[in-house]
């Protein structure tokens, strides 16, 4: 092997390297970027859920710094409430299904209960820690609460 095609294999390599890194680059930059509207997608098809379903409660805005992280979701303020919405992702099966835990203001869970057909057919099917597992990594990351609550004593 001469220098010469050793060269244009190493030119050819990272021009390779280099494309897959931009590509990379873009979509880490279009998943960050597009948080808040992502979840104002988010917000509109869970009031549509709400509507659909005749129960009444409707997510007013989302709580500002709650999205990303440990969670594919958001935590949103409640119409005409103090409580707030957490709407989450859990995985089955390769799919992932959302699920929502309202909490009142004092970091008391309310409630949790599945968002769409789809997810209650396999609320079913879930073991019963992975919903208090969620809930669990979720309860840390809320805005209010006492910090004893939030250690779990």
């Amino acid at each position: 092997m001469d220098l010469k095609t050793l060269g244009t294999g190493l030119k050819g390599g990272g021009i390779r390297a280099a494309w897959i890194a931009g590509l990379i680059l873009a979509l880490v930059l279009l998943w960050s970027l597009t948080f808040p509207f992502r979840l104002e997608l988010l917000r509109n098809a869970a009031n549509r859920h709400f509507a659909a379903s005749g129960d009444g409660r409707r997510l007013s805005k989302v709580i500002p710094g709650s999205s990303g992280g440990d969670f594919l979701g958001g935590i949103f303020a409640m119409e005409g409430s103090d409580s707030v919405l957490v709407i989450f992702t859990v995985m089955r099966d390769g799919i992932l299904t959302p699920f929502a835990a309202e909490f009142s203001p004092d970091g008391s869970l309310l409630g949790t209960f599945p968002l769409g057909a789809h997810s209650s057919g396999i609320a079913d099917l879930l073991a019963p820690g992975i919903i208090d597992l969620h809930l669990a990594r979720i309860r840390a990351r809320l805005p209010f609460g006492t910090a004893s609550e939030k250690e779990g004593k």
